[in-house]
């Protein structure tokens, strides 16, 4: 059985460090399933010390993948592009070396509202949308995702439903029932709003990859699940 090729986008305010750190428990249980490669946004991000969702990195400099901002009434999102091409080029290398891109996504937070719209423009290209950055992709997991595409800013809400099909392919949705940076039901909307079948795990902490048995249990199942399709 091959191993599920997983690229993993850390939250804002976390770098690639923080987040392998994060989610060590996760990585020790997965390891005989999934590889992993971990990816840095390029925009450094300064926040007050109770701010950083888990906990500010120790080691490198904070990181964002894109910002949002008001123009105009609007909220528009910045630098979206910039962080798309960070994906583009990950998937390129991993192509030239494996001979594909990689499997699935792993977000967390504001990386998996990056998953997300990698997941949209692989299944929808639509006319003035950025090529798609993430193109053999066939399932994706997102821990406390916001479905900030379609809630909040709608710059390309033509790549989500109601205005495109659901999305088939398999995903995972891990939502802290504690949560406070990420509302759960924002996190449920996107599940059930996007995904034809999403696989919902609800844990009891909050704004984290969780670290409890039945969490990892149930991402150790539905992974296994992938790695035999």
């Amino acid at each position: 059985m091959a191993k599920l090729r997983i690229v993993v986008l850390h939250g804002s305010g976390n770098n690639s460090s923080s987040m392998r750190e994060h989610i060590a428990p996760l990585l020790a249980r997965l390891s005989p399933l999934a590889t992993f490669t971990f990816l840095d946004a390029t925009a450094p991000i300064e926040f007050t010390p109770d701010e950083y969702f888990p906990a500010p990195p120790r080691e490198g400099q904070p990181l964002s993948w894109f910002d949002i901002s008001s123009k105009e009434g609007s909220l528009v999102c910045d630098r979206v592009e910039e962080a798309l091409a960070v994906l583009r080029d990950a998937d390129d290398a991993e192509a030239r070396a494996r001979g594909s891109g990689f499997d699935c996504v792993m977000g967390f937070s504001q990386g998996g509202a990056l998953a997300t719209l990698a997941l949209a423009l692989a299944r929808s290209p639509a006319e003035g949308a950025p090529a798609a950055p993430l193109r053999s992709l066939r399932c994706a997991m997102l821990f406390s995702a916001p479905h900030v595409w379609v809630d909040r800013v709608f710059t390309y809400a033509r790549l989500f439903p109601p205005a495109v099909e659901k999305f088939a392919l398999p995903s995972f949705h891990c939502i802290g029932k504690a949560d406070s940076m990420v509302p759960p039901a924002r996190s449920v909307l996107l599940a059930n709003d996007c995904f034809v079948s999403p696989c919902i795990h609800e844990h009891e902490s909050g704004h984290r990859v969780p670290d409890d048995e039945g969490s990892l249990d149930a991402c150790e199942a539905w992974v296994k699940a992938q790695c035999s399709l």
